[in-house]
């Protein structure tokens, strides 16, 4: 199934999107129903860039970034969008250099970064959203925290309530430990094994038990 079906689907408003390697994806936020809310992205391979289109969507609250659901090294939007965002989650990717302002994410309450490995450093300009209320870090590098910290602070000094931010297991070269040609990963009490690549991902449960509508998309 395409996107050119989803369009039809006039009150979805919750829907995810796995494993599609580039090719069909529209150049317009118009093939995308405009009841959507909540839409997860997983293995989808993007480039950042098309995430201009995605904050075109007039009614999207939640949007979640999973493993490599965009591709490449830097996130600099240039549209004045994601009216509506209020969680933005990004997990498991090549991000290193993200440029961004307050406008770019107006009303975001919640920001979660998972397994960001190769970013140091949070926009800066997200103090001045007045509507964040969290900075979720999970397996990111410590500087990571820092800027996060950073954040918080300058919230306080400009008279905003300070952000809340919350920091799980840093990421440091010397937690991951390679025995031969087995890896073993510990993240939170689970252990992941595996003897053929050097990486592992983990996907947490949902926090929410929203149904969804799953759509794996091929070329």
């Amino acid at each position: 199934m395409g996107l050119s079906t989803v369009v039809h689907l006039q009150q979805l408003e919750t829907l995810s999107l796995t494993y599609s390697f580039g090719g069909f994806w529209p150049a317009s936020a118009k093939a995308f129903p405009a009841t959507l809310k909540k839409l997860k992205l997983d293995k989808t391979y993007l480039s950042w860039s098309y995430l201009d289109i995605i904050a075109e969507l007039p009614n999207l609250e939640v949007l979640k970034l999973m493993y490599r659901a965009c591709d490449g090294e830097e996130w600099r939007p240039t549209v004045m969008g994601f009216n509506q965002l209020k969680l933005l989650l990004i997990e498991h990717n090549h991000l290193k250099y993200w440029k961004a302002t307050n406008d770019n994410f107006p009303i975001l309450e919640r920001l979660v970064l998972k397994e960001c490995r190769h970013l140091k450093e949070i926009p800066i300009e997200f103090a001045e959203i007045h509507t964040l209320q969290l900075i979720e870090l999970n397996w990111c590098l410590p500087v990571l925290g820092e800027s996060a910290a950073q954040i918080q602070k300058e919230q306080e000094d400009i008279g905003n309530n300070p952000v809340d931010v919350r920091i799980s297991d840093p990421f440091e070269l010397k937690d991951v430990s390679l025995v031969g040609h087995a890896l073993n990963l510990h993240l939170n009490n689970v252990t992941c094994r595996t003897s053929t690549d050097a990486s592992c991902f983990f996907s947490g449960k949902e926090s929410d038990s929203d149904s969804e509508e799953y759509f794996c998309l091929k070329d």
